[in-house]
């Protein structure tokens, strides 16, 4: 049988050929141009996501106070934190509102730097500095009567002082339920 077989070339070995072992140059270059093409889509792309995860931290930063200011309501039969009389906002070490509002939650387990957004470039340094204080966020300050920080359902509770995520998008407000929303943008968008 074997006979019948290499009569028609079906037994024989293949030829031995001598194949080259590296890569060609076309193989490398197309390699170099996928790459440099990936490279390319992903700049954009990194952009994006950077400033998606600013928001985020934005956001969970304004939730994490507004937790804060919850607890406090519920440990002081539900008085907003009064804000003293005569209370000197501009001080030697920044903003001594600011640093109010610190104090009244610190013992709520909110850290300095949540109440700066990650976005805020102007405040960035700020936020590990211990004598300075500064706030990204602008709280309302409610009278001293039982529940009114919760007797308008619309009125928020902590308001982004700027667009730092984006000009024409609205800065982040948080209402007593602690839903949050984009507020209305403080300047036009250029995306006419």
């Amino acid at each position: 049988m074997s006979k019948v077989l290499s009569l028609f070339g079906m037994n024989t070995p293949p030829p031995h050929r001598n194949a080259p072992s590296g890569k060609s140059l076309l193989e490398i270059l197309i390699v170099v141009v996928i790459i440099a093409l990936l490279v390319t889509l992903a700049f954009p792309l990194a952009g994006y996501f950077k400033a998606k995860a600013s928001y985020a931290a934005c956001v969970s930063s304004m939730k994490s106070l507004h937790g804060g200011f919850a607890a406090y309501l519920g440990d002081h039969q539900m008085i907003w934190p009064q804000v003293p009389d005569g209370l000197d906002r501009e001080g030697e070490h920044g903003d001594m509102l600011a640093k109010f509002w610190y104090d009244a939650l610190r013992d709520y387990g909110i850290p300095k730097k949540t109440w700066v957004c990650s976005a805020d470039e102007r405040l960035k340094d700020f936020a590990e500095d211990e004598k300075h204080y500064e706030s990204t966020y602008t709280i309302t300050e409610f009278d001293d009567q039982p529940n009114r920080a919760y007797q308008w359902v619309a009125q928020p509770w902590i308001i982004e002082s700027g667009e730092f995520h984006g000009k024409g998008v609205g800065p982040n407000v948080i209402f007593p339920d602690g839903h949050i929303e984009r507020g209305i943008p403080l300047s036009p968008s250029s995306d006419k």
